[in-house]
């Protein structure tokens, strides 16, 4: 040890060098260790913040192109017992089982959210009422309320009996309601 001080104190500019070398290099270690945990941390963060969303359905384009072909009246919906064992996993924090489908209403006005383009939602066809098309969620608040990309403005959410029970209630648009003179507890027939 005496003699690993002496050289060290000898040779005072090889030391020094050899310190700010180690320095140096300890001091971009460490910043390149902070700089990549910050950076997983940033990652969780904006996943969280994010949120990752999975949709599982029938791929009906494989289908169509298949050798066998299967036609669309063969073709049956995902199973309600198979949504909810995939809901029920632990990575899912929650889904939303989604069905669709088209009705006629009478003196119905469709609302276009931008003129210049066609409503895919509402088709007239040969003067007979506009078909709407509605969907329909197990969720007592819809995703599009939770995660604060429409507000609710008037009315309220679903009810647990609602649910359970199959009432006929339903959510449109303000622009919508306003279009055909429409009030929350209004009746569409």
């Amino acid at each position: 040890m005496k003699r690993a001080w002496l050289s060290v104190t000898r040779k005072r500019g090889k030391s020094a060098i050899l310190f700010a070398v180690i320095l140096i290099l300890g001091n971009v270690i460490a910043g390149a260790i902070a700089v990549n945990q910050s950076t997983q941390n940033v990652e969780k963060q904006i996943k969280n913040q994010l949120g990752s969303l999975a949709t599982i359905e029938i791929d009906y384009e494989k289908l169509a192109n298949s050798d066998g072909g299967a036609s669309m009246e063969e073709i049956q919906p995902l199973s309600e017992d198979l949504i909810k064992q995939i809901g029920q996993r632990s990575e899912v924090k929650q889904y939303d089982y989604l069905r669709e489908t088209a009705i006629a209403v009478e003196n119905f006005k469709p609302y276009r959210f931008s003129p210049e383009e066609d409503d895919d939602n509402v088709m007239i066809v040969g003067g007979i009422s506009p078909w709407v098309y509605l969907t329909g969620t197990n969720l007592l608040k819809p995703l599009d309320f939770e995660e604060d990309t429409v507000d609710l403005t008037q009315g309220r959410f679903f009810t647990e009996e609602e649910q359970r029970t199959g009432k006929r209630v339903g959510l449109i648009s303000e622009e919508m309601a306003q279009e055909n003179g429409l009030t929350v507890g209004d009746t569409m027939v």
